[in-house]
């Protein structure tokens, strides 16, 4: 704990960011793995690969080198994975050390999000500015075939209303009924949902 506090004191200087008060962080009706300390932890090493790292060289070789769904998936996960290790390794605050460890700060999961939310996004853009429109094309077809393994309550919900068995683990069709949720269901606009006219009209 000492060593972290030396730390912050020798870079606060050329700190420019809003600082938190104490009473802001905010753990409650969250497990320990999903402590705004824990994840902070796992973002702060994914943000030192790609600073000193080789992160953004390694997924564009991974789709130069494309072979196929399966395996640019796991080699994907595998990059933002982020096992536990250090003070948060044996720490889910600051100030109390506990006997269970997090063996992972960013898990398949969390991992799964970062890809389809960040990563897919990002890296088609990218490759359509530098004109490589072949890459392009094969980060679309990894997120057509994505299969997360992430849960959601909501999403959950809307797959069992729509009947849809477990297609909300296709990533595609995941953000699409998280979409639905949004737009339409939550907002009784039932009537301007495709869906919504099938079954109402």
């Amino acid at each position: 704990m000492r060593h972290l506090v030396e730390i912050w004191t020798e870079h606060k200087g050329n700190y420019e960011g809003r600082l938190f008060h104490q009473t802001q962080w905010n753990f409650a009706k969250l497990r320990p793995y999903n402590f705004p300390t824990v994840r902070i932890a796992g973002g702060v090493r994914l943000l030192c690969q790609v600073i000193r790292g080789k992160l953004i060289q390694s997924i564009v070789k991974e789709f130069e080198n494309y072979k196929s769904n399966k395996q640019i998936i796991s080699s994907l996960r595998s990059m933002f994975i982020v096992k536990g290790d250090g003070f948060w390794h044996t720490h889910y605050t600051f100030d109390h050390q506990t006997d269970i460890r997090i063996n992972y700060f960013v898990g398949v999961s969390r991992a799964d999000e970062i890809i389809i939310n960040v990563i897919l996004p990002v890296f088609s853009v990218y490759f359509e500015i530098f004109n490589r429109k072949d890459l392009a094309a094969r980060v679309f077809k990894v997120y057509q075939n994505y299969y997360q393994q992430s849960e959601n309550g909501l999403v959950f919900e809307v797959s069992e209303t729509l009947n849809l068995n477990n297609a909300w683990k296709r990533s595609v069709l995941y953000q699409g009924m998280i979409d639905l949720f949004r737009n339409y269901c939550s907002k009784d606009n039932c009537m301007e949902c495709s869906i919504g006219k099938k079954v109402f009209g």
